[in-house]
């Protein structure tokens, strides 16, 4: 029986291994199969080998067998840690797990408890420890909830292989040679060390989210973060009543459309009919007591400010459309809402562990709750009793327009957001900081795609645009933001999108909309935390042509910092060539049992294979669990924070930038984009790191393959040509599906470096030859169609 029972522990020991891994995504593979199955069994060994036997008293003798095992656990330990050796860092994890399992003796009928708490802390041991080594490895480049997932899997994993262990041993193990020792100090100075290793760890996630010291460039400074050059303007103009109009239009297109739709909609028309709509909803919320008791999630801060704008404007607007007994309810609505925004719950204190704070209530993301805060104290609506508290919160750090122009979270469908925040801010504080102001939306304008569309990376949903631009032409008079507003929400109603209500801009503007005349830009911010403002650091590097529908774009990101931050360092977000060619692949599952903010495929949860990058296996500590359980996948996801730029080049034959990533598990990495003016793009990556180890380049493309190429658009607007530049022999693994879905994983020959050429020809060179030439210092790629010519240096 005691043998069946063993069994039992080892094979679900190892099937809980073997489940992660397909949860994960990974292939099975008898081989990897085998290799988990070894790995228990020599822990078990190992731990029954060093098991200690209990003395009279309340001593144990260590067997050396056990003093030899943790060594060799603790050797391996360092290193793992100094080489980022895979075998090392599987030799301490079985080390870990053998020494655990060994010191999980069973205690007598009266120590039961004490047992049970001894084995619960050594199982949480062997699940946390390896997974806290990863992640201070990776500087915690993995989306905390699975971690925790990671954390417990292991735990259950080594509480299966402790039954099978005391199944398969007796109470007494070892020999009768080794150390005698005490438990109880050896005890005490363990759960010291693990406070002491779980308090380091908490201090390097809290630093894990931006780099205090981010790489420059050469004219970038505070005055001037944005490096542009000149593009040719599109020739169409747009009058500022024609956009509002439209911007109207679009809004009460949705047939969802809420309290805030109707507040914008009847402070712009002076509908009387839309402003009673408005108060029947407002106070139908009041009498849910719709945000003002627990139940949402904190995003319900953002929702509750659209209505402390509106309620006002709308009540002013027109007259006795609240009665006093409705003004009286709505007023103690919102004071039950300025008290719920000051009340802390279990988010804030995750929050408060990552941003360094004590747990407020606020919400920090896109500063949502200083936004709410701001407008109940402009407005006269905040809980008499909190105005103190209130005022303390916004005064304390510079948010907004004062503190900084862009939200630091690393996706384009939160600056929107964030926008509206520091609107609200600059309304209570009665300033407007215009500079801040105006690189805002700069920021905004400056990564807008040829056609109006917003570039669609990392957001949790598909992010605005018109709205935004039409308040940045209001406040700055900006014609460019105007044509951006007229040519965004003209694609929006082409496509048919809808609009959310966009907070002061209520009124029409009498202006024309022009063209912008920005080229090609390197795009630096400022880093850092909500709560914190770091230096300014790289961020994106947009290269165009010009401003018409059929120019050509290449948007580049250079980051994987902030709260909201996604592993795309040195990845091609966008390619557009009259229509979209390639874009991140967004393909991945949404689980709804997990809570709302995790469940979204954004962020961490994107996988480094996903994006149009560099890959590279793991290492260490990251390679060993993902070997033993498949945790992270077959490529890392840790790249580095910021890639550093090494040349921005603007005129002349092409507009270019070449980038670069470096000690990235001793990988180093050197991207040129060049984008020549009617075409073609070129994409030339170099890559090199330790012999042995793997690499692949990821392309994710609207196409479908095509002899040696592969089409692109859905109408073929243009080519691909990958171009190997090193050994010849490099293949490419093609998975297609329709519609138009085509993800290429170039490999090289050999391991330990990578050199490919991808060149996107559209337009007139379309079936256009591309060969390399020259030798040495005068090598190049040449692409040639009909009697022109287009070249690219290989140094």
């Amino acid at each position: 029986m005691n043998r069946l029972r063993g069994a039992s522990g080892f094979a679900a020991g190892v099937a809980l291994l073997e489940i992660s891994r397909a949860v994960d995504g990974e292939a099975f593979s008898a081989t990897s199969l085998l290799f988990r199955a070894a790995f228990a069994a020599a822990v078990l060994l190992a731990a029954r080998w060093s098991r200690p036997a209990r003395l009279p008293g309340s001593s144990w003798r260590i067997p050396r067998a056990g003093l030899v095992v943790g060594a060799a656990g603790a050797a391996a330990a360092a290193v793992a840690a100094l080489t980022q050796s895979a075998a090392a860092a599987v030799i301490a994890v079985a080390g870990l797990w053998s020494a655990t399992l060994a010191a999980a003796i069973r205690g007598g009928p009266r120590r039961r408890a004490r047992t049970a708490a001894k084995v619960i802390l050594l199982a949480a041991s062997a699940g946390t420890l390896p997974t806290i080594a990863v992640e201070i490895e990776s500087q915690f480049a993995h989306e905390e909830l699975f971690v925790a997932a990671e954390a417990v899997l292991l735990a259950v994993s080594w509480l299966c292989l402790l039954a099978a262990l005391r199944a398969g041993s007796p109470e007494r193990g070892g020999s009768d040679s080794g150390v005698r020792v005490d438990p109880r100090p050896l005890g005490l100075a363990a759960l010291l060390g693990g406070l002491v290793v779980f308090g380091a760890a908490g201090a390097r996630y809290q630093a894990s989210f931006s780099d205090p010291n981010p790489p420059g460039f050469r004219g970038v400074s505070e005055k001037a973060p944005f490096l542009c050059g000149r593009a040719a303007p599109d020739p169409e103009t747009f009058e500022g009543r024609a956009v509002f109009e439209e911007i109207l239009a679009r809004v009460s297109a949705d047939p969802r459309a809420g309290v805030a739709e109707d507040g914008m909609l009847a402070l712009a028309s002076a509908d009387r009919a839309r402003a009673d709509a408005f108060r029947s909803r407002l106070l139908d919320e009041v009498a849910r007591e719709l945000f003002s008791r627990r139940g949402e999630t904190k995003y319900w801060q953002f929702e509750a400010s659209l209505r402390a704008y509106y309620y006002p404007r709308v009540r002013d607007a027109f007259p006795g459309l609240f009665s006093p007994e409705d003004e009286r309810r709505v007023a103690a609505w919102f004071a039950a809402i300025n008290r719920r925004a000051l009340s802390p719950g279990l988010d804030d204190a995750i929050y408060a562990l990552a941003f360094r704070k004590a747990p407020e209530g606020p919400y920090e993301n896109q500063e949502n709750g200083a936004g709410l805060l701001a407008l109940l104290e402009a407005e006269g609506l905040a809980a008499p009793e909190l105005g103190a508290r209130n005022r303390a919160y916004l005064d304390r750090v510079p948010r907004g327009w004062e503190g900084r122009f862009r939200n630091n979270d690393d996706s384009y469908g939160y600056q929107p957001e964030w926008i509206d925040n520091a609107y609200y801010q600059s309304l209570r504080s009665r300033r407007l900081p215009l500079d801040a102001a105006r690189r805002s939306f700069e920021w905004l304008l400056l990564q807008a795609e040829p056609g109006g569309r917003p570039p669609d990376y990392n957001a949790a949903v598909p992010p605005m645009l018109p709205g935004s631009a039409y308040l940045g032409a209001l406040l700055t008079r900006d014609p460019a933001l105007l044509w951006l507003a007229g040519r965004s929400v003209r694609t929006f109603e082409r496509e048919r999108k809808i609009l959310p209500a966009q907070p002061g801009a209520e009124r029409a503007l009498d202006a024309t909309g022009v063209s912008p005349t920005a080229g090609s830009c390197l795009l630096f911010a400022d880093s850092g935390l909500p709560n914190r403002v770091g230096p300014l650091a790289p961020d994106k590097v947009v290269l165009r042509d010009g401003w018409s529908d059929s120019s050509l774009y290449l948007l580049l990101n250079l980051r994987f910092s902030g709260w909201h931050r996604y592993r795309a360092t040195n990845a091609i977000v966008r390619v557009v060539a009259g229509g979209e060619t390639l874009a991140e692949e967004r393909g991945g599952e949404v689980n709804r049992l997990l809570p709302l903010e995790r469940r979204l495929f954004r962020d961490k949860r994107i996988p480094r294979e996903n994006l149009n990058a560099l890959l590279v296996e793991p290492t260490g500590f990251a390679a060993a669990l993902s070997r033993l359980s498949g945790f992270g996948g077959a490529w890392a996801q840790d790249p580095p924070h910021f890639a550093r730029v090494a040349s921005f080049e603007m005129g002349g034959d092409a507009d270019a930038s070449t980038t670069a990533i470096t000690g990235w598990r001793g990988w180093t990495h050197r991207r040129r984009a060049a984008l020549f003016p009617a075409g073609p793009i070129v994409v030339v990556d170099d890559a090199e790191g330790p012999r042995g180890r793997r690499s692949a380049l990821a392309w994710h493309l609207r196409g479908v393959p095509a002899g040696d190429r592969y089409r692109l658009g859905a109408a073929g607007e243009g080519e691909l040509v990958l171009l190997s530049l090193g050994d010849p022999r490099g293949t490419v693994e093609v998975s297609a599906a329709p519609p138009l879905r085509l993800d290429l994983l170039y490999r090289p020959a050999a391991p330990g470096r990578a050199r490919v050429a991808s060149v996107f020809l559209t337009g007139r060179w379309r079936g256009a030859g591309v060969r390399v030439r020259g030798e040495g210092r005068d090598r190049a790629l040449e692409i040639t169609r009909g009697g022109e010519r287009r070249s690219v240096a290989l140094p």
